[in-house]
């Protein structure tokens, strides 16, 4: 046995700049995904539906590709990193984010059904249900006639793939799909676990200025966020 000593293991190298490749079009790639668990009793009172989407992105390698293309080696090398299964010839799928949210029925649903999930759902159904100039809830003062509406819960994106659009796109797309027949969305424009008030006002500006560019604007008095379904979206603008 040696009595040689070993120096600790090398560091991994520097974090794999995705803007070049991203750039090309990698985030054409885009796919979200949406689940949801359908249960004759989840133990819940009736009138809303739990959702859970994945984003994630694509990318197609041809055989040889990475000895001739910088951006192909640069997707192969990330992949490396997270510790995804990647090969020349093959397709690579990284996981980039996720969001929760709530379909809610106005007709057979009720606050109890979101007060029962937890403090942050019964703070959104409170304005949902009782918000409003004459406390008669959301419905009374939206453009739209439908009987649902979008309760956004959380939606995050992995750090790496930060500052390239991505998250407004993704969204944008799942709430294509959730907020059919629903009048409106609602959401808190704060990071969970957040507290003491500088940080939440800190954290807040930024994040309203991120849901702004969705169509998203100030509610009521306790810092939510609307999406009036009945009014056409503003065009997305993606900035890196």
């Amino acid at each position: 046995m040696s009595d040689q000593q070993q120096g600790p293991p090398p560091s991994p190298g520097p974090p794999v700049d995705l803007a070049p490749v991203l750039a090309e079009g990698l985030s054409r790639a885009l796919r979200v995904q949406l689940r949801t668990e359908l249960a004759a009793d989840d133990g819940y009172p009736p009138g809303a539906q739990d959702y859970f989407a994945q984003f994630s992105l694509g990318y197609e390698l041809e055989s040889g590709q990475r000895l001739w293309d910088p951006e192909a080696a640069a997707v192969l090398e990330l992949a490396d990193q997270m510790g995804l299964p990647a090969q020349d010839g093959g397709s690579v799928t990284f996981p980039i984010g996720y969001a929760e949210a709530l379909v809610v029925d106005f007709v057979n649903g009720s606050f109890d059904a979101l007060d029962a999930r937890g403090t942050d759902e019964a703070r959104l159904g409170a304005d949902l249900f009782y918000g409003g100039h004459d406390g008669d809830g959301l419905q009374s003062e939206l453009e739209a006639f439908d009987e649902h509406a979008v309760l956004l819960k959380f939606a995050t994106i992995e750090p790496r793939f930060r500052g390239h659009g991505l998250s407004l796109t993704a969204l944008g797309l799942m709430l294509d799909e959730l907020s059919r027949g629903c009048i409106c969305v609602l959401l808190d424009p704060m990071l969970p676990g957040t507290t003491g008030n500088e940080a939440r006002a800190s954290a807040r500006a930024g994040l309203a200025r991120h849901w702004a560019r969705l169509g998203f604007v100030d509610y009521g008095d306790d810092g939510l966020m609307l999406l009036d379904l009945g009014l056409e979206r503003p065009p997305l603008v993606r900035s890196n």
